[in-house]
């Protein structure tokens, strides 16, 4: 069953589907609160220290920067499939 919704609701923007999802999360341009103006992502309940959204974007690039450089990936090199990677920390929820 498909549902559908009321007349008032406005439309949404069209999903992009050309762009990688963690530069639609962190980018401002698709939508996205401002970097500067967003409240901490993450804050530890033990020690109460935080991390801002441009702290976690950076970070973001600097993992994906190590992760390439370590396992010899390449843009536009290689197929997509063998260029994924898995993080299974220990509080994920299983």
């Amino acid at each position: 069953m498909v549902f559908y919704p009321e007349d008032f609701v406005p439309k949404l923007p069209e999903i992009p589907d050309t762009v990688p999802i963690c530069e639609f999360m962190l980018d401002e341009q698709y939508g996205r609160y401002s970097i500067l103006d967003s409240l901490d992502p993450f804050t530890c309940g033990i020690s109460g220290r935080s991390f801002t959204a441009q702290e976690q974007k950076d970070r973001v690039t600097y993992l994906a920067r190590s992760l390439s450089k370590e396992l010899g990936w390449n843009v536009n090199q290689g197929k997509e499939l063998d260029k994924v990677a898995g993080i299974f920390a220990q509080n994920t929820v299983g």
